[in-house]
């Protein structure tokens, strides 16, 4: 890793408001198991219990239950699949474009040097993002439910910080496969669209469920790392894959003519 670029590539004031939302889904997603809105919730789910289910709703009872249901349903894989995009085009892509990466090769470091610090800055950010959303939940757990179970919500939150970060690992590559940043924005972008449609469709029944194959979100397995009944597995192999993207981001980037 090359610590000046480290630094360099750090931007502090961008990714506080990437945290500041971190945290408010944390928090939101707490209050919302308190009795006045839990019970709308529950209404309205009674009205639309397809749509909901659509969405990954798996039941209420109890906060951690609850969090994987309304959080990490939808919201938290596409709230990533923006960080992932925007980060890697800010880091990547579009100094590739205007010249600056072509400057920065021709200096002493090694370009896997200069790819992979790109990554630990990308991971220190996802890193933080968990970080924010864990301490909102907590937050709110230590005012409203002090019996929660806190550990299964720090479960939850480390299994999907693997699929988080392979779905960098897979922008990176983008990145690395595109001549341009319009080519990459556009090639991630439809990669997390569709991404995130199989993991919609998989939940529906009939033949659509095998759609959970083909899609990386559904190496998060909430219920299981909640319940403390296993899910790590998932996860290791979520982190297997990004080690194997993040191989082929070298590869690609060593052959690249900038």
């Amino acid at each position: 890793m090359i610590a000046s670029l480290f630094f360099l590539k750090f931007n502090t004031k961008r990714l506080l408001a990437w945290m500041f939302l971190a945290l408010l889904l944390g928090v939101v997603s707490v209050l919302l198991y308190l009795p006045a809105p839990l019970g709308s919730l529950q209404y309205v789910r009674g009205e639309m219990p397809e749509l909901f289910s659509f969405f990954g709703f798996i039941g209420e009872s109890n906060l951690p239950t609850f969090t994987l249901s309304y959080l990490y349903g939808f919201i938290m894989p596409l709230f990533f699949s923006g960080f992932g995009i925007s980060t890697t085009r800010r880091m990547l892509s579009r100094p590739m474009d205007d010249g600056r990466m072509a400057m920065l090769i021709t200096s002493r470091h090694r370009r896997f040097a200069i790819l992979l610090t790109h990554f630990w800055v990308q991971l220190l950010g996802i890193v933080l993002l968990i970080s924010a959303v864990f301490i909102g939940q907590l937050a709110m757990v230590l005012v409203f439910f002090k019996e929660a179970d806190v550990l299964a919500l720090s479960r939850i939150l480390l299994g999907f910080g693997a699929v988080a970060i392979l779905w960098t690992a897979v922008c990176i590559l983008v990145s690395q496969t595109s001549v341009d940043e319009l080519r990459m924005k556009r090639k991630s972008r439809l990669i997390a669209f569709f991404m995130l449609l199989f993991l919609l469709l998989s939940r529906l029944p009939g033949w659509t469920s095998y759609l959970r194959y083909i899609t990386i979100w559904s190496l998060f397995d909430g219920f299981k790392l909640a319940s403390g009944s296993g899910g790590l597995h998932l996860a290791l192999i979520a982190l297997s894959a990004s080690l194997l993207f993040m191989l082929a981001s070298l590869f690609a980037f060593s052959r690249r003519e900038l």
